[in-house]
């Protein structure tokens, strides 16, 4: 995969709780696909399981607004949209034990189509807590 234009690299420190998936890079986030990263756990005392993915919207179905008559009055539906996803998995239920971390280069993470997947990360556990270390190459216009 060829890109165009210049890079600089960016550093950012993400602080990760809980077991609700959480997007560290966003679809469409202007990168060239060489990613750096650490995971730490900062739980004090167990393990932490990470999930590491990257994550494809497959249907949306936007908001659709209807105006339905009632008697008292008239008023508009706001139907929420909803989304379903495709995740491909980098690892799973990967233990970082008690002080220790995992480092990935770009040879782990392999180039992805970022106008597609989202990376996403998610914690197995409510009380589990790590910080997400992640150098990206950011596309300079």
């Amino acid at each position: 995969m060829t890109y165009l234009g210049t890079y600089t690299n960016t550093v950012q420190y993400k602080k990760i709780e809980g077991n609700i998936a959480q997007e560290l890079i966003a679809r469409y986030d202007n990168i060239s696909g060489e990613i750096n990263m650490s995971i730490a756990n900062l739980h004090n005392s167990n393990s932490v399981y990470v999930d590491l993915y990257f994550s494809k919207i497959t249907n949306s179905r936007e908001i659709s607004y209807e105006t339905q008559a009632t008697e008292y009055s008239d008023s508009i539906d706001f139907t929420p949209r909803e989304e379903t996803t495709e995740d491909f998995y980098i690892f799973k239920n990967l233990e970082i034990t008690i002080g220790n971390a995992i480092i990935l280069d770009p040879t782990d993470i392999y180039n992805y189509r970022n106008d597609i997947y989202s990376l996403m990360i998610k914690l197995n556990t409510s009380d589990g807590i790590v910080q997400v270390s992640l150098k990206e190459d950011l596309k300079q216009e």
